[in-house]
């Protein structure tokens, strides 16, 4: 494993002074819902993150309308050169089209190698669904302007954030949500090992970014919490694929959210309305809404 090492300089920022360029800021620019009527949805996530040491885009929905929202949103794709997959699905890969063939420079694509394989979808009757990473995708790939940077385990991309590489699978009551499979016939089970997700250090505290959490929101805050030796997280925001979880595994999510000392939960995509819901009755105040259009703003670390 890649040894973890935290930056040891810290200064703490204070958001309301206008230092928009020494924040933490996520935006949505991709979801399932929006918060504003300009923005269009899609079954999707892709998040913006602007960090005072670089930004990056963390997945990039189904492609749709990602280029619409982005100019909404007034983000320059042109000026994106780190692009981080968090699983190698369709609802994920399928805007990276668009950031190649805008490119002006090198574009550096931070994926697990599981990503680029086949994943399935099982039907209740076949043909069952391909929901892996785009044809287009995969051709845009191959340009010499793409730079892909396998993450099979915890790796730096910018100063105090990181992304986890594969998550180990521990928690009794976590799976990866669905009937998902590596072949078109649906007969060897995917453990969607590409998943992973990113951890930044601000000044609150470490905040975790999800793009569907299938190896488990427990999972993925066990392993940065084992990683980083802290026990307590500031914000989580993305999917966490509950949508379909029975009552007793939101519950210990929520349960593991409260453990871990977590003020602002903002899940959506993936997550489930109903799940959602059940959320807010145990947490309250601390489960934020969360769609396109919805910014996030924390004190960086620098």
């Amino acid at each position: 494993m890649t040894p973890y090492k935290r930056a040891a300089i810290s200064v703490t920022i204070n958001p309301d002074d206008n230092s928009a360029d020494q924040n933490l800021t996520i935006t949505v620019v991709v979801d399932n819902e929006t918060l504003l009527p300009e923005l269009h949805t899609e079954h999707g996530l892709a998040l913006c993150v602007k960090t005072p040491q670089g930004s990056l885009l963390m997945d990039t929905g189904q492609g749709a309308v990602l280029p619409h929202n982005a100019a909404a949103l007034a983000l320059d794709p042109k000026e994106l050169t780190t692009v981080v997959i968090s699983h190698g699905h369709y609802d994920h890969t399928g805007g990276l089209v668009h950031i190649v063939d805008a490119a002006l420079q090198p574009i550096y694509l931070y994926a697990h190698p599981a990503a680029f394989q086949s994943h399935w979808k099982q039907n209740a009757e076949p043909p069952h669904k391909d929901i892996g990473m785009p044809t287009a995708v995969r051709d845009a790939l191959q340009s010499a302007n793409v730079n892909i940077i396998e993450t099979t385990e915890p790796r730096e991309i910018f100063n105090n954030l990181w992304v986890t590489g594969a998550i180990p699978r521990d928690h009794p009551l976590e799976d990866t949500g669905g009937a998902f499979f590596l072949g078109k016939d649906c007969s060897q089970t995917d453990r969607i090992e590409d998943d992973q997700a990113i951890w930044i250090h601000s000044s609150k505290g470490i905040v975790v970014l999800f793009g569907c959490a299938h190896a488990g929101v427990i999972n993925t805050l066990d392993y940065i919490a084992d990683l980083t030796q802290e026990r307590s997280f500031h914000a989580v925001i993305g999917g966490m694929h509950l949508h379909q979880a029975r009552e007793e595994r939101i519950d210990q999510t929520s349960a593991a959210l409260k453990a871990y000392g977590v003020e602002v939960a903002a899940p959506c995509h993936c997550t489930g309305a109903e799940a959602i819901a059940r959320l807010r009755d145990k947490l309250g105040d601390v489960i934020q809404p969360c769609a396109a259009g919805s910014v996030f703003t924390f004190p960086a670390l620098i």
